[in-house]
């Protein structure tokens, strides 16, 4: 998301964003590398599915982590800027389970599933595990709102639980 952001940033100033002046060619050459490091994504992407998930773990960590994800979604569930955020989370992990079993079955009758599945998990899991974060600043922001005593104006956390639903209405269906 960093590099897609950095990429429409440089849109916004058009022919513009190619001058140096502007700083946003940096912006995105720096977002650019952040895909390469230690490696590519496909790499990264074998490791995470092949040596995390699949084989030291058999998808546990995968079944650990969204049960934190359904816990929380449970102790938010009735809160009014939560509930559709509870929802959705709550969806995306049974999706998310059963695509590791999905992936863990097909791998054992044909090993190739694994690298050609590979990207799409990581990405998958990318966007479950950033709409939870989201989820969470969305919590902390409705509680400050609530309780009226946050460091910051109201607008602010307002703002949060505005991004935390453009993320899950624009980003998170992709």
């Amino acid at each position: 998301l960093g590099l897609e952001a950095a990429n429409h940033g440089m849109q916004v100033y058009g022919g513009h964003g190619y001058i140096k002046e502007w700083g946003m060619e940096q912006i995105v050459r720096d977002a650019r590398i952040s895909t390469l490091y230690e490696g590519t994504t496909g790499v990264q992407a074998l490791d995470l599915i092949g040596r995390k998930v699949l084989l030291s773990s058999k998808g546990k960590v995968v079944r650990e982590y969204t049960a934190e994800i359904l816990k929380f979604c449970a102790a938010h569930a009735r809160n009014k800027y939560l509930r559709r955020f509870a929802w959705d989370l709550t969806k995306l992990c049974a999706q998310w389970n059963t695509l590791t079993v999905r992936i863990m079955l097909a791998a054992r009758k044909d090993r190739d599933i694994v690298s050609s599945a590979s990207v799409d998990f990581l990405m998958f899991s990318g966007y479950v595990m950033m709409a939870y974060f989201w989820a969470q600043q969305a919590v902390v922001a409705s509680e400050k709102l609530e309780a009226g005593n946050g460091q910051e104006t109201p607008e602010f956390y307002k703002a949060k639980i505005k991004v935390a639903d453009f993320y899950f209405d624009r980003l998170l269906p992709r």
